[in-house]
């Protein structure tokens, strides 16, 4: 037991350092920093400042005001991130939520809140559909199973296996739809029949 003020409760569990750390779980661990609390069974904070785990088999590797919910759930960083699905993961940044065997790997308030679902990057970007992802932009969208955003602005990917690849505004509405990028495109039907909302036209 080391660190300054630093508890370990819990069965074969270790504080190694830092200061006000707490290891309450069986075979947990608190590396360092300052204000950590690994709580169940087999957890481990490596460092940083107030983070939390609390999934079985939950890990923080540093940053501050993280927490690992999730069994098997992991955050490697940052600031208020939290991963709390099962097999879930954030790796660094601010503000990012990850559910459900889901990942977000950077950028700022993103969320991946469908099951096997990603976000890459960006800021205020969310994949709620089964294996949806987004990789990048900014208030983008992926909605539907196995939907997809490479990125832009304002962007939906509505329907399932739908796709957006850039620009502003677009949505991808129906099943296996597509929009290209551009402003405020609409694909409508199936496949790829698009609709303008500044110019009012069927693009086939």
């Amino acid at each position: 037991l080391g660190g300054d003020h630093g508890t370990a409760s819990g069965r074969n569990s270790v504080v190694s350092g830092g200061r006000l750390n707490t290891a309450e779980g069986d075979y947990s661990s608190v590396s360092g920093g300052a204000g950590n609390r690994a709580e169940g069974e087999y957890f481990s904070v490596s460092g940083g400042v107030s983070n939390f785990a609390s999934g079985e088999w939950s890990s923080v590797s540093g940053g501050e005001r993280n927490t690992a919910e999730g069994s098997y759930s992991s955050v490697l960083g940052g600031e208020t991130n939290t991963a709390k699905g099962l097999s879930s993961s954030v790796l660094g940044g601010q503000s990012k939520t990850a559910d459900s065997c889901s990942s977000v790997s950077g950028g700022w308030s993103n969320t991946a809140s469908g099951p096997v679902s990603s976000v890459s990057g960006g800021n205020d970007n969310r994949a709620s559909g089964y294996a949806s992802s987004v990789s990048g932009g900014y208030e983008n969208t992926a909605l539907g199973d196995r939907s997809s955003i490479s990125g832009g602005r304002s962007n939906t990917a509505e329907g399932d296996y739908s796709s957006v690849s850039g620009g502003v505004g677009n949505n991808a509405e129906e099943t296996y739809s597509s929009v290209s990028g551009g402003d405020n495109n609409t694909a409508f039907k199936d496949y790829h029949l698009l609709y303008s909302v500044d110019y009012p036209r069927l693009l086939a």
